[in-house]
């Protein structure tokens, strides 16, 4: 998810071009970071220190870890963090950057420092999210606290746990965003499910007919599907997070039971005052996660 935020913000930049990132992205999966890249994005190495670590490379016939150990610019517990990263995603799409000469070690470096200031993360929120953990967007992106420590809970687990499935069986590229668009129209498909308990939990699931086909195809690993049967996914998937909510939402003293769920076409229910809105993208499709609790 890391990737996606930080590979936009370079398009939004102008550093790099649309179809580079696209190209980019389509590369993760077949490569591995190298050292260099880790080092740098883990603060364990200066551009500098790894430049010279490569050129020395060039004249003797060590690895580059081995390198960076003679000359004390890593340890040996910071050299095993960095060969486990190897293929996270991120790394692996610095690494492109760099090999596709869209930067350099130095201006890969300057720019993640001039993203972390961007994205308004503290500097442990930055860390854990560069890390993998999706928390510190979650809370950025969800309201104050509503003084009911129930509900804050609540909202914020349910949310964590829908964006997790989508990244775990639809996508790994997803951006939340602050400020979503209402849908409205015919273009408009809903799927809406009430949870009932002492405190019902009502989820609303909300996207274009395009959007909703591409998030079942990708569910579905399929590549078109009829809409009558997207819909029977799309009602799968929902199924999926909400039993896993119902499962887990003893813990905040919360008995929930799934009601019936419902798939429409025409205007958000979402768009109703007391629905909280949170919008994200999924490779580039929009969408609305809407809750009451």
């Amino acid at each position: 998810m890391f990737t996606q935020y930080f590979g936009n913000y370079l398009l939004e930049s102008g550093i790099i071009s649309a179809e580079q990132f696209k190209e980019a992205l389509q590369q993760i999966k077949d490569q591995h970071a190298k050292l260099g890249v880790l080092a740098i994005e883990a603060g364990y190495m200066t551009p500098a220190q790894v430049e010279e670590t490569v050129s020395t490379q060039l004249q003797v016939d060590k690895k580059f870890g081995e390198i960076a150990l003679i000359k004390g610019y890593m340890t040996d517990f910071e050299l095993e963090r960095l060969l486990v990263r190897q293929s996270s995603p991120f790394s692996v799409f610095s690494q492109i950057m760099i090999d596709s000469g869209y930067m350099t070690y130095s201006t890969l470096s300057e720019h993640l420092d001039s993203y972390k200031r961007h994205c308004g993360l503290s500097a442990g929120g930055f860390e854990k999210f560069q890390a993998g953990d999706i928390g510190p967007v979650i809370e950025k992106a969800l309201p104050s606290p509503a003084g009911d420590p129930q509900k804050d809970a609540v909202i914020r687990a349910y949310t964590e746990l829908f964006i997790r499935n989508i990244l775990r069986f639809v996508s790994d590229h997803v951006t939340i965003g602050e400020k979503p668009e209402a849908q409205s129209g015919q273009d408009c498909w809903t799927a809406c499910q009430q949870l009932d308990g002492p405190r019902r939990l009502i989820t609303s699931f909300s996207g274009s007919e395009d959007a909703m086909r591409h998030i079942a195809c990708k569910f579905a690993k399929a590549s078109y599907l009829d809409f009558n049967l997207v819909r029977d996914i799309l009602g799968e998937f929902i199924t999926c997070v909400n039993g896993l909510f119902t499962a887990n939402a003893l813990e905040f003293g919360v008995g929930l039971k799934p009601g019936p769920l419902h798939i429409t076409n025409g205007p958000d229910i979402a768009q109703a005052a007391d629905m909280f809105p949170i919008g994200f993208f999924i490779d580039q499709h929009a969408y609305r996660l809407s809750l009451k609790f």
